[in-house]
């Protein structure tokens, strides 16, 4: 069994390590590539009704055992200011769903457009474009760091093990 452990762990080594790399670099590009807060314009905190909603299935994580994707069945909650602004939300039971669109549910949301697309993001109203901005890159560079540091521990193992095996 150890052996067995020791073998599927070299194995597995190479490819979570430019797993890594990976994600590390698209973390680092989507942080760059972030607008600035200036790029944002504050439209206001508006009051999103649900007014419709549908059953939806969304794609999961690979599962190997059956060579296809999980799927999962959400039930997908239309709500709509009175400006025109749309946001939508995935309810996991459609009872849940149903009851937020029947019950004409209200939600208070930030709206932040971008000045140079025509298109926007809705936020909890207690955030500023500001704070979006730097939320969103902190979370980037969160994902970035994890992703270094796993990969500087397995090329520390790595070494180790090396390092070990020269040594009489």
């Amino acid at each position: 069994m150890k052996r067995f452990l020791k073998a599927a762990c070299r194995g597995i080594a190479p490819f979570l390590a430019v797993a890594m790399f990976w994600f590390a670099a698209a973390a680092v590009k989507l942080c760059l590539n972030m607008p600035p807060a200036e790029s944002y314009r504050d439209e206001g905190v508006h009051t999103f009704t649900a007014v419709s909603g549908y059953p939806t299935t969304r794609r999961g994580y690979w599962q190997k055992k059956y060579h296809r994707y999980s799927t999962r069945r959400v039930y997908v909650v239309e709500y709509r200011a009175p400006s025109g602004w749309r946001w939508q939300v995935d309810f996991l039971t459609e009872t849940q769903g149903k009851e937020a669109v029947q019950n004409r549910e209200q939600v208070e949301r930030r709206v932040l457009s971008l000045v140079e697309e025509s298109s926007y993001v809705t936020v909890s109203p207690e955030l500023t474009p500001q704070c979006y901005v730097e939320q969103q890159r902190h979370l980037y560079l969160t994902i970035s760091a994890v992703c270094v540091t796993v990969l500087a521990a397995e090329g520390a193992v790595y070494l180790l093990l090396k390092k070990k095996r020269k040594s009489p």
